[in-house]
């Protein structure tokens, strides 16, 4: 069980406070539930309505008035496990919020704590009051299946990526230079690997960068 509450005030004579209290219980291993309440009051000297012409002067008038308003509400937590990993979350807040407005006035002059009184059209108060809730079930996935399907599919990525390296590289088929100098078509050699990126050779499994390439280049783009 937890509780507390607080006080404050103002130097233009505003002033509030908030009470609150909750507790947990589990009746079983399945069963966890919790209760809250919270309860505020104050009363602000000065709060803002609207902007309007309520004298009919042709000019927009700043509305304040003097606020007393009351706020309650109530929280419901409850969990429900039908299994380890299938689980049901409640959760319900009904809220109602009361304000009262009077000594109503406007804004004498701007940038000022300066008011003269005027009247309003219609009733500013208020009598607000809501219910929120939802609930969830939620499907747990244990963290270890998780984790071996998603190396799973990584590897399975890997593997296709590796056979389309094998099959671009039986289609570019180069002929080895060290055979090519053998056979003294080197100046053939150097011409048809002008451009390009690096091939890797079918024969000793050596790259062969293009003519005019520095070694480095080649070096950066081997697998």
């Amino acid at each position: 069980m937890n509780f507390g509450g607080n006080r404050w005030r103002d130097k233009v004579g505003g002033s509030g406070g908030t009470q609150w209290i909750g507790f947990s219980v589990q009746p079983s291993d399945r069963i966890q539930a919790s209760v809250s309440a919270n309860y505020s009051a104050g009363t602000d000297s000065a709060q803002w309505i609207v902007n309007e012409d309520a004298d009919a002067d042709d000019f927009t008038d700043y509305i304040y008035s003097t606020l007393k308003r009351d706020v309650v509400d109530l929280t419901f937590r409850a969990t429900y496990a039908f299994t380890r990993d299938l689980t049901l979350q409640a959760y319900v807040q009904p809220f109602v919020a009361v304000g009262d407005y009077y000594d109503i006035r406007k804004l004498a002059l701007p940038y000022s704590y300066l008011f003269s009184p005027v009247s309003m059209s219609y009733d500013p108060d208020f009598n607000t009051k809501s219910l929120r809730g939802n609930a969830v079930l939620p499907v747990g996935v244990r963290p270890r299946q998780h984790a071996v399907c998603r190396v799973g599919s990584f590897a399975g990525r890997l593997h296709a990526a590796r056979r389309l390296q094998t099959v671009e590289r039986h289609q570019q088929r180069v002929p080895c230079r060290r055979d090519a100098h053998a056979d003294g078509q080197s100046d053939l050699l150097d011409q048809s690997m002008t451009a390009g990126p690096p091939r890797e050779c079918d024969q000793c499994s050596a790259f062969t960068a293009p003519a005019g390439r520095v070694a480095s280049d080649a070096s950066v783009r081997t697998p």
